[in-house]
């Protein structure tokens, strides 16, 4: 197992293409299938959009166990190093029998990116941008639904 303060340096970082690479190299060892769900949109400087996904564990599980980065920002560093810190702690091995495990790093990549002030701003800018695609139902002009702009399948795949 790894210490606390040795993870926080190799677990946690600072931004969205820091928190994605640590997830994408800490995933690299244990042999499963990653999927990119790319964002038909790009950030501010052009730059990709992405979520990622990776299942552990047996297909037709009887059970799940689902983590979930960057639905609104600011905390998807958090929650990406929580997840990095359990694949680096050898999570994946520890299942039970029967057991699996999805992660969806960066949920939400326009906002996990920082280009939004508050989460109330990365609600409104994330509907509008996936409204412009029409797969995402604007409900008010600054809510949306998570379910309604997640391009991920949850029978596994990416839209």
């Amino acid at each position: 197992m790894i210490s606390v303060l040795d993870s926080v340096d190799r677990s946690f970082a600072a931004t969205y293409d820091e928190a994605r690479d640590r997830f994408l190299a800490a995933c690299e060892g244990h042999g499963v299938t990653l999927r990119a769900c790319d964002n038909p949109n790009q950030g501010p400087g052009r730059e990709a959009l992405t979520t990622d996904v990776v299942w552990f564990g047996p297909q037709h599980a009887r059970g799940v166990f689902m983590t979930i980065s960057g639905t609104h920002g600011a905390e998807g560093f958090r929650g990406s190093g929580c997840q990095v810190h359990w694949l680096l702690d050898g999570g994946p091995g520890r299942l039970p029998h029967g057991i699996a495990a999805l992660l969806v790093h960066a949920i939400n990549p326009t906002a996990s990116r920082g280009y939004a002030a508050s989460s109330r701003r990365a609600a409104t800018s994330t509907a509008t941008s996936w409204g412009s695609t029409g797969r995402c139902r604007r409900t008010r002009a600054t809510t949306w639904k998570s379910s309604d702009c997640v391009p991920f399948d949850f029978r596994w795949g990416c839209r």
